[in-house]
């Protein structure tokens, strides 16, 4: 079904909504409820996956596309980035290079597509 005024976002099956439960993620005053970050720290936690690519602000809108392999930078990651971040072939040589084979990723389909 094509996005129209009257079906503003298109073709969908479900609509869930999220919210962590995990009070320290609360406090990091999570955007959107801290429901992706709690599921990337559960995912690095029980080895199901070995980092995420995530992208991490470094001063006022600026931002950078980091791997984070620990709850912890994970954690310093969180948080919505309303800019363009930049997801290179860097990223790619990096998670190579560290060994890591099984990598969730946070980002637009755009931004992802340097896999």
């Amino acid at each position: 079904m094509p996005i129209t005024p009257d079906n503003p976002i298109g073709t969908f099956r479900k609509v869930y909504l999220a919210q962590t439960t995990d009070e320290k993620i609360k406090r990091l005053r999570a955007s959107s409820g801290g429901a992706v970050t709690s599921l990337l720290c559960y995912l690095v936690e029980k080895g199901l996956s070995d980092g995420v690519v995530v992208a991490k602000r470094t001063k006022g809108f600026e931002g950078e596309a980091i791997v984070a392999c620990t709850r912890e930078k994970i954690l310093k990651a969180a948080g919505s980035r309303w800019n363009i971040v930049p997801f290179t072939t860097r990223l790619k040589r990096v998670i190579e290079e560290r060994g890591l084979r099984r990598v969730a990723i946070v980002g637009l389909p755009c931004q992802a597509q340097f896999l």
